[in-house]
Order: C-alpha cells, then sequence, then structure tokens
C-alpha cells in the first residue's frame, strides 16, 4: 500500500512525541511514551506507586532503564495498571514492595520486565485476561517477601518468565481457566505453582529446588501436563485436596523428602482428593516414595487412576 504525506506525519508526529515526553515520579501515563532515563521515586505516605499506567491508550515501554523505588512506608508499588489493554514493556523495577499491580478491566500486557529486589509480589494480578511474557522476577531470597506472581484473575496467559529467589510461592493461581507454560522458577520458599483454581493449565514447566511442592494442586478439573520437577523439600507434585485433575506426562526426578507429612514424586494427600488421572509420568529417585496415595485401601480401589507411569518404588505397591 502506498503510504499519502497526510498518513505519515501523524504516525511519525506520535512517535516524535513518546519519544521526548518527560516522565516523573508519580506520574500517570495514558499516551505512548518511552523512558529515557533511570528514575528513582521515593515513595512517601501519600504516595502509593512510582508510576501508573491508563489503558487502553497507556503503553509504557521502559526504553531498557529502571524504575527504583525508595520507600518510607511499607506496600508502596512500582507500577499501577488500569483501565484495559495497557502495556508495559522492556526494562527494570527495583527495590518496590510490588513490582507491577494489574488492576481495571484487564487484557493487560506486561513483556520483558525485569522485576527484582521486592519485598512483597512481583506481579500481582487482580483482572481477567491479561498476557505475563517473558519477564525475570527476582526476589530478595527465601523467607523474604510474598509471591512471584499473585494471580488472582482468570483467563490470564503466564508463560516464558524466569522466577527465582522468592519469599513464598513461585505462581500462586487463584482465578479460574489460566494457562501457565514454559516458565523457570527455581529457589521458592513455598510451592513453585500452587493450582487453588479449576479448570487451569500448566504445562511445558521446569520447577527446581522449592522449600515445598514443585506444584501443589487443590483446584479442580486442572491440567498438569509435561512439566520437569525436581529438587522439591516436599514433593514433585502434590494432589491437596484437588478432584478430577489429569497429570500426564510428567517427570519428578530426585525430589528431596525431607518435608511434609506425606513427601514424594507424585502423591495424593488427602482424602477430599477424587477422581484424579495420574498416567504416562515418569517419577524416579523420590524419597519416601516415587508414586504415593496416601489414603488408598491398599488395594488401589480408590477413584483415583494411575496407569502407564515410570516409577521404582509406590505406596501402595498395585500403584501403576
Amino acid at each position: 500500500m502506498k503510504l499519502s504525506v497526510n498518513m505519515v506525519l501523524p504516525v511519525c508526529a506520535a512517535i516524535l512525541a513518546s519519544n521526548v515526553l518527560a516522565v516523573e515520579c508519580g506520574d500517570t501515563i495514558d499516551t505512548a511514551t518511552v523512558l529515557t532515563e533511570d528514575l528513582v521515586c521515593v515513595i512517601g505516605e501519600d504516595d502509593e506507586y512510582a508510576l501508573r499506567v491508563v489503558g487502553p491508550t497507556g503503553v509504557l515501554n521502559l526504553g531498557g532503564y529502571s524504575v527504583t523505588c525508595v520507600i518510607d512506608v511499607f506496600d508502596a508499588t512500582g507500577i499501577v495498571v488500569e483501565g484495559f489493554s495497557a502495556l508495559v514493556s522492556n526494562g527494570t523495577i527495583s527495590g518496590c514492595d510490588d513490582g507491577i499491580f494489574l488492576g481495571g478491566t484487564g487484557i493487560h500486557n506486561i513483556t520483558g520486565v525485569d522485576i527484582v529486589d521486592f519485598e512483597g509480589d512481583g506481579i500481582t494480578i487482580e483482572s481477567d485476561n491479561n498476557s505475563i511474557l517473558g519477564n525475570q522476577i527476582v526476589g530478595r531470597g527465601l523467607s523474604i517477601g510474598g509471591q512471584g506472581i499473585d494471580l488472582e484473575g482468570s483467563n490470564c496467559i503466564v508463560s516464558q518468565n524466569n522466577i527465582a529467589d522468592v519469599g513464598d510461592r513461585g505462581i500462586e493461581s487463584l482465578g479460574n481457566f489460566n494457562t501457565l507454560n514454559n516458565n523457570t522458577i527455581d529457589n521458592t520458599d513455598r510451592d513453585a505453582i500452587w493450582v487453588r483454581g479449576d479448570n487451569s493449565y500448566v504445562f511445558g514447566n521446569v520447577l527446581t529446588n522449592s522449600q515445598e511442592n514443585g506444584v501443589a494442586l487443590s483446584g479442580d478439573s486442572n491440567q498438569v501436563i509435561s512439566n520437569v520437577i525436581s529438587g522439591s523439600e516436599e514433593s514433585g507434585i502434590n494432589i491437596d485436596g484437588g478432584s478430577n485433575n489429569f497429570v500426564i506426562g510428567n517427570s519428578a526426578l530426585n525430589n528431596l523428602g525431607n518435608s511434609g507429612d506425606f513427601p514424594g514424586g507424585i502423591v495424593i494427600s488427602s482424602e477430599e482428593s477424587e477422581n484424579n488421572s495420574i498416567f504416562s509420568n515418569t517419577a524416579i529417585g523420590n524419597n519416601e516414595f516415587d508414586l504415593r496415595d496416601v489414603f488408598d485401601s491398599g488395594n488401589c480401589d480408590s477413584s483415583n487412576s494411575w496407569s502407564g507411569n515410570i516409577f521404582v518404588t509406590a505406596d501402595p505397591a498395585c500403584l501403576d
């Protein structure tokens, strides 16, 4: 298509405006904006955030620069995102209690952001239909702070993020119909992933060195597929109260089983967990058992189905 002068000039003007627009701490961004320098924001009692982005017109490209919080009070957020269909990308948020908060109607996109040195949650998601893609989320270490991602919304995609050194869980998913895929999560003070909602998809994640479980399931009708889980202090996958879940094609390897009431590779640890399907997984080198159904009578006659798994030890021994 041939572009006319009348078409090109407005586009060029918009690009120039976004590049030269000065951004200051406390600003509300409701246009396409590119950060042109690092920001150090002192957040006191009268402040709630370093920056606020409001969609649909609010688009913040951090431009490879950083937003750093200097905090006088607890519970200050680096970037608050409101409205709908806002975008934050390409930079660093450092030293804030919470890195990013997603509210409003949702459909927001957070991509390519490094969130480091936080004491609360890296990203808190209260709205629906958001995409969290390709971010680095690194906390202050074990026993310090909250979740890497606190996912309270539904129909969200959390994909290809690296999460490490957080003081609670890597991802806690309370909403429904969420997709958590191809994330790498290491060294969490509790579970790497805890699925409390229903009908979500957890696949292709690499989960290492959690202080509790690699994946904890207490919701219903979720699918946990092709994850690799190792080094968990309790269990690789723990179905604790969830029912009608599918656990298929996962690798639970060398989980340590040093803590928890019922450690193991893949474990059903609640009498309330019914009609779960555990098929075609590999569970090897786990303490105390590779496969474990705690409340089975010993005859493998519970409503939970175990089939085609590769393992060495099982309790009861009839599990397959």
